[in-house]
């Protein structure tokens, strides 16, 4: 027994299978998938009903109509019952929970169902909210309510018919909305879709289509509208960039008539959504993303497909002729791989009967389907047309779509009918409404698991079984909450020849150990469990399924990361079993097999062996999505990391992929592959018991080693080029290696790429432990990304440089590598997108760029430029698209990548290359004139911001003055190594700023500041000689100097000459000192200086006045009563107090001869 199997021996377990939403069934009928649809109960609390007591509004044997969740809003009722008759009321549900209602202008919003993570304060708490004016009446379709992923409140979205837009940040708020208009020319808008990753798509009555996104525009709320079709109907096309090249050309009397039927959203990652529009007879798909152009990824005209089969399915005339059949599509449904479209048809030359029919179209793939995957005509429905189609109450059907019954509905009535795979469903059961006089059912959903509906009397109401057992209610969370999506689990529609190979796959299954027939024992380990499971559900022995999985899945499954859980070494283990089946109906493999087996194929041929296992494998995920064991998945470590459990899946049909290939290219590798296939099963050790079967065969039954031999081919590739082999069969084996590389690689991303919501989970989002690094990309032993790396570098060191003069062998050979490097950068992509927002982020992205690198950078040196430079656009590497541009002087193609990666920065590595390589010139020609985009201009002067000293020649460019001036100014207040070089900053500010055509007086504003810079510049350079001797330098390489540092030098004893001039100019420097308790500091440092500049002994104190005039301080005193500044005289008091006097405080003759001078001098004043 495994050892991850014992683990779950232990355990305890419960589980369900429930048999939910039933039509009436007459006997035995395929599904869509070949299999029946999982179904489950939708009463009970569990399904998301209300645990008050439902009141049944009415039965029939099959269904049972019942009210649904809390009563409704007062507010609600009110609307309705008191609406006149000239009033038109709508309504619409969603899947989430939130229902409104429109009558006149007023929006209602409730919550009819509340789903545990909600905080709205109550489910019977209504909004509302006025609509803007309108001419026409308003719909329930013209208005959306979302909630934010961290909003506790939902938004809203509403539109007139006319295209007024109202958008609500919050329904709470009914007071604060900010209103756009959309700019329909006159159009009449149809339908508003939910909310998307890029927003909600508007639809017009003639199939225009518009944009409308909520943004955050510095802060404030806003809505962003954008007309994604021109006003010219269905062939208008998006833009006038869609031609009709593109679209065909069709009759031009269409072209203006095309009736919108529905359109339909589907996310595809954070920035990017998908967009079904089904109109007229059409069915078109579209991707819309944030930040590019959108795309036409195909349209489907189905009207001839559509008359055809209605005509071949008509029960009533056999010589139908399809030309006359008028055809109309009623209604859309999104499935897991396509839509489900509701269509009518009548032959009006004949009868006025309408029928109808289920039309499933392939929808996932890039290309055009060219017929349908299923035609189900209901011929127990009919109706009668009536005249013109808007007044025809049989031509306003819609449906919901439940598991493999749909519910199609009108005002009247509620008909349940199966839909089947290429079958007529004869059965139905009809629901009549109005149950009461004024009752209408106006709109439906699937709110979960349940069918619910909005009655205009009885509010919202559910449909379910009337045959639900009291285990299904308990186990109804069992199940996924899509039911919609149940017709559908795979990414491929199995046709109905590969519907007859499921078929006989329940036939083969288990063929050697009888395990269907077997008794279910306690001792069957858990992984022989799953298999019996599987195999019992695709047998639609649903009861022994359930019985068996009972005994195998825990009670309770922990929400979260659990790594390695037994639950998730079963499933991986049941799939690695899928893709090593040995073939059943093989009679050389019944000595090797040990034990009952899948039979996942009956043919003898490897190629269908394989297919078979891709198709057992596709079917084993249906399964365990059926049952939903899918969501519950965790995680396992793979290659030394955790991934999330479904991707683990995913790698296995990924190397049935690759395997499928391998076998394909056996036949013109024959030799090459032998050999390696040889040497792989060498190095396992494989050996047969039956001598009859061949390499071939050992090889390819053990998929999950298929990449052995990938990495035996590369070992090969090196023994070659150091072999005795000339230069041109090395180039020959090397370019066969490749080759073969390249087509299985590419076929598995292919595959991973169409087939990513397959294998989607919510395990794949929901810790940060798991990461995603395809096994085509892991350094592990495991994975190739070693094997890729060598063999591209054993490509450039000994093909590229030998095969360079055969133009055509080298140009196959760049191809080649190109493609090579693709699929190595593709999967560091893969890997680090996985790990956004992680501690090990950071460091892989360095990791990353340093081995983008080394992986491009062989190009450039191979002059290989034009596939460097492709990889190079695609993963972002800047420094060699700047370096090779740079190189050849393509300065347009530079331009060109400043407007494609603006989001990037690519203009910011640019500015900063052409800075690190010292080429600030060519920068500013380049990008500096005038003449270049505005853009551009606008990119550089943001760079420039970070490097004023270039940033004021860009201003002065563009004729920014005063910019110029005001970075000139501050590059001259930082100036500190050398006066000049800041008096000519200085200067240039000044002519600057005289250069701007502003006011005189706003000039002279900016011209002050910098005249008084010049002028502390033209004071430092006055400086005596002495301080210039005392600094050592000389007076044209002096450095910048500070006010007060002058103003010490001024008064020191470096400055011998000094005199009462010299102490002036001190003090008239304090002026540029800015710190005003500095300044206060110096002027006593000044006077104290002034007064110790003497000798004060020896003064006559029978003349003080004479003896001391020519005393440095008496003159500096003279000077200051001269020019009336005695505010700057120093206070007697202040004076003789300083500490800065040092002795000469003491000294009495000082301060007699201080003290008559003041006394002297004040008098004179008074006097005066």
């Amino acid at each position: 027994m495994d050892v991850s199997s014992t683990k779950l021996l232990n355990l305890s377990f419960s589980t369900n299978i429930s048999m939910g939403p039933r039509t009436p069934r007459s006997g035995a009928r395929r599904s869509v998938l070949g299999l029946p649809s999982a179904s489950r109960s939708t009463r009970g609390s569990v399904s998301g009903r209300s645990t008050q007591s439902a009141m049944v509004i009415c039965r029939t044997p099959y269904h049972v109509v019942e009210s649904y969740g809390s009563p409704l809003p007062v507010m609600v009722t009110e609307a309705v019952a008191y609406a006149d008759r000239h009033s038109t009321v709508s309504v619409r549900l969603s899947k989430s929970g939130w229902a409104w209602l429109v009558c006149g202008r007023r929006l209602l919003v409730w919550q009819y169902r509340q789903d545990g993570q909600s905080k709205w304060a109550s489910v019977s708490q209504c909004r509302e909210l006025t609509l803007p004016p309108s001419d026409l009446a308003h719909r329930a379709e013209l208005v959306t309510v979302f909630t934010h992923k961290k909003a506790s409140v939902p938004s809203c979205i509403a539109v007139t018919p006319e295209g007024a837009v109202r958008y609500w940040a919050s329904v709470a708020h009914e007071g604060s909305w900010i209103e756009e208009n959309a700019d329909l020319l006159g159009q009449e808008c149809e339908s508003l879709s939910g909310i998307t990753a890029v927003g909600c798509v508007l639809a017009t009555t003639t199939s225009t289509l518009c944009l409308l996104s909520p943004v955050t525009i510095n802060g404030r709320q806003s809505i962003a509208c954008r007309t994604l079709r021109s006003s010219q109907g269905w062939l208008g096309g998006i833009s006038r960039r869609m031609s009709s090249i593109i679209w065909g050309s069709m009759p031009a009397a269409q072209t203006s008539e095309t009736r919108l039927v529905k359109v339909l959203t589907q996310r595809n990652g954070d920035s990017e959504c998908k967009l079904l529009v089904l109109a007229g007879l059409s069915l078109q798909k579209w991707v819309l993303c944030n930040k590019e152009t959108e795309r036409l990824i195909f349209e489907f005209d189905m009207s001839r497909l559509l008359r055809n089969s209605f005509a071949n399915d008509d029960w009533e005339q056999n010589n139908t002729n399809a030309q006359d059949l008028s055809i109309w599509l009623l209604d859309m449904a999104k499935m897991e791989t396509g839509v489900l479209i509701l269509a009518a048809a009548a032959n009006l030359t004949v009868s006025p009967q309408i029928h109808y029919a289920a039309v499933l179209v392939a929808s996932d793939n890039d290309r055009a389907p060219d017929s349908f995957q299923m035609f189900c005509p209901f011929i127990k429905v009919t109706g009668v047309h009536q005249g013109e189609e808007t007044e025809c109450e049989d031509l306003n059907y819609r449906f919901v779509v439940y598991g493999n019954s749909a519910f199609i509905y009108n005002k009247k009535a509620i008909i349940a009918v199966p839909v089947t795979i290429n079958e007529t469903s004869s059965d139905m059961d009809r629901l009549d409404f109005p149950s009461a006089p004024g009752d209408a059912i106006l709109t439906g959903n699937v709110y979960r698991t349940t069918p619910v509906f909005y009655s205009k009397i009885h509010g919202v109401i559910s449909v379910t079984d009337t045959d639900v057992s009291p285990m299904d209610v308990m186990n109804a969370s069992l199940y996924s909450e899509s039911p919609s999506e149940r017709i559908l689990y795979s990414n491929q529609m199995p046709s109905a020849q590969s519907s007859f190979q499921h078929e006989s796959f329940r036939e083969h299954t288990f063929t050697d150990g009888g395990m269907p027939n077997e008794d279910i024992t306690p001792e069957a380990d858990c992984v022989t469990k799953l298999k019996q499971a599987f195999v019992l559900h695709n047998r639609r022995e649903m009861a022994l399924c359930k019985e068996v999985l009972d005994s195998v899945l825990p009670k309770e499954v922990e929400r979260g990361v659990e790594v390695d859980a037994p639950l998730d070494l079963v499933i991986v283990r049941v799939s690695k079993d899928i893709i090593n089946d040995m073939p059943a109906s093989d009679p050389r493999w019944s000595e090797t097999s040990s034990g009952a087996q899948f039979g996942t194929s009956s043919s003898l041929q490897v190629q269908q062996q394989l297919q078979g296992k891709q198709q057992t494998l596709e079917l084993y995920i249906n399964f365990l999505k059926s049952v939903n064991i899918w969501n519950k998945l965790s995680a396992v470590t793979a290659r030394g990391i955790v991934i999330a459990t479904s991707l683990a899946l995913q790698e296995h049909a990924e190397k049935v992929a690759a395997a499928l290939t391998l076998r394909s290219l056996h036949s013109s590798h024959a030799e090459l592959l032998d050999k390696a296939m040889k040497a792989t099963l060498s190095a396992r050790n494989a050996r047969s018991s039956s001598a009859s079967l061949t390499q071939i065969d050992l090889f390819f039954r053990e998929v999950s080693e298929v990449h052995e031999i990938l990495i035996t081919l590369g070992q090969w590739s090196r023994e070659i080029v150091h072999s005795n082999k000339t230069p041109a069969e090395v180039v020959a084996a090397l370019q066969e290696v490749n080759h073969i590389f390249l087509e299985t690689l590419q076929e598995v991303a292919d595959f991973r790429k169409h087939h990513r919501s397959m294998f989607s989970s919510e395990s794949m989002f929901c810790s940060d432990l798991i990461e995603y690094l395809p096994w085509t990309a892991s350094p592990h032993d495991e994975g190739l990304r070693v094997v890729l790396t060598e063999l591209l570098t054993r490509n450039f060191q000994y093909a590229a440089r030998q095969c360079s003069g055969d133009q055509m062998i080298y140009s196959t050979l760049c191809v080649e590598l190109m493609n090579l490097a693709d699929l190595l950068l593709e999967g560091y992509i893969s890997h680090l997108e996985s790990l956004k927002g992680s501690e090990k982020y950071d460091l892989l992205v360095h990791q990353y760029e340093i081995q983008r690198r080394k992986i491009i950078q062989p190009f450039v040196d191979e002059s290989m430029t034009e596939q460097a430079m492709k990889l190079a656009e695609k993963y972002l590497d800047f420094h060699t698209l700047v370096h090779i541009c740079d190189s050849i002087g393509n300065d347009e193609r530079l331009e060109n990548y400043m407007q494609k990666f603006a989001d990037e920065g690519f203009s910011e590595f640019l500015f900063g290359w052409y800075m690190k390589e010292g080429k600030q010139d060519k920068l500013m020609n380049l990008f500096g004139g005038s003449v270049r985009p505005l853009q551009h201009q606008q990119a550089l002067v943001c760079f420039l911001s970070q490097h004023p000293h270039l940033a004021w020649l860009q201003a002065v460019r563009t004729g920014n003055y005063a910019a110029a001036s005001s970075t000139l100014f501050q590059l001259a207040r930082e100036q500190t190594e050398r006066l000049s070089r800041k008096k000519t900053m200085l200067s240039l500010a000044k002519l600057s700023s005289l250069a701007m055509e502003e006011p005189e007086h706003k000039i002279e504003e900016h011209v002050k500041p910098i005249d008084d810079a010049l002028n502390l510049c033209e004071i430092q350079e006055t400086l005596p000689q002495s301080i210039y001797d005392f600094l050592n330098q000389e007076v044209d390489n002096i450095s910048v100097l500070p006010p007060s540092q002058m103003v010490k030098l001024y008064v020191s004893e470096e400055n011998t000459n000094a005199n009462g001039f010299d102490f002036k100019k001190a003090i008239d420097l304090l002026h540029f000192v800015p710190d005003e308790a500095e300044r206060d500091d110096l002027l006593e440092y000044i006077w104290c200086q002034a007064a110790l500049r003497n000798d004060w002994e020896n003064v006559n104190l029978d003349y003080p006045m004479e003896t001391c005039k020519n005393q440095t301080f008496c003159q500096l005193f003279d000077l200051l009563n001269m020019s009336g500044d005695l505010d700057l005289i120093l206070p007697l008091d202040r004076l003789l107090s300083s500490s800065k006097l040092g002795p000469l405080s003491e000294s009495k003759s000082f301060k007699y001869v201080v003290q008559y001078f003041y006394e002297h001098v004040s008098t004179t004043t008074e006097c005066m």
